[in-house]
């Protein structure tokens, strides 16, 4: 329904009701009403607002890693398909989501910020643009596959599987890495919890849905 065809009060009780959806988010990480404003200000932020809400956001291309998944292996074989050195993740068989069989082939490509971001804003970015977390089955397969892309600069994490630790008021994510122990390089799959900021030097593992 257009703005046209609603009655005058009715139309200011819609404005009045967007504004406090906006609102609230912005309020929650700290920010007021000028913040809003001064973003609406610049031509290119409504550029992309518009774009966002119409769907035709594009991202960036970036490279993409052929990754297959053997979702009948258990998660104990999934592990040791790349030997970690290094392991504490909490992750437990009775998690591992079956909701696909046999061998599958899936394209993954990386998403990182350059800034410390929340959990729920990676998702929230993650939907908007059509995507969806790899699941700790997949982490694994990518890391097998994919050794060479281990390193110390960052850890690749798999928001696609995420469990909560008993008596604990936060998440945990499997994430796998190089770890630098007595001079040594060694492969790490470890638990990273969400709260607070994800870091910088994360990075998702993501497919098109």
């Amino acid at each position: 329904m257009s703005s046209e065809n609603l009655e005058p009060l009715s139309f200011i009780n819609q404005l009045r009701r967007m504004l406090e959806y906006v609102m609230k988010p912005i309020e929650e990480k700290g920010g007021t009403f000028y913040n809003l404003v001064s973003f609406l200000d610049k031509p290119i932020n409504r550029i992309y607002l518009a774009n966002l809400i119409l769907g035709k956001l594009e991202r960036p291309k970036t490279t993409t890693y052929s990754v297959t998944t053997d979702y009948s292996m258990t998660l104990k074989e999934m592990k040791a398909v790349l030997k970690y050195e290094w392991e504490y993740c909490e992750y437990l068989e009775v998690n591992l989501p079956r909701d696909k069989e046999g061998v599958v082939n899936i394209d993954f490509e990386f998403l990182q910020f350059n800034i410390g971001v929340d959990k729920k804003d990676v998702q929230a970015y993650i939907e908007v643009h059509g995507l969806r977390s790899a699941t700790i089955a997949e982490l694994l397969a990518f890391g097998a596959q994919y050794p060479e892309m281990l390193c110390k600069e960052y850890n690749i994490l798999a928001l696609g599987s995420s469990w909560r630790p008993w008596g604990m008021d936060y998440e945990c994510v499997p994430s796998i890495s190089l770890m630098s122990i007595s001079g040594s390089n060694i492969r790490a799959l470890v638990s990273q919890h969400d709260k607070g900021n994800l870091g910088s030097k994360c990075i998702f593992l993501v497919t098109p849905k």
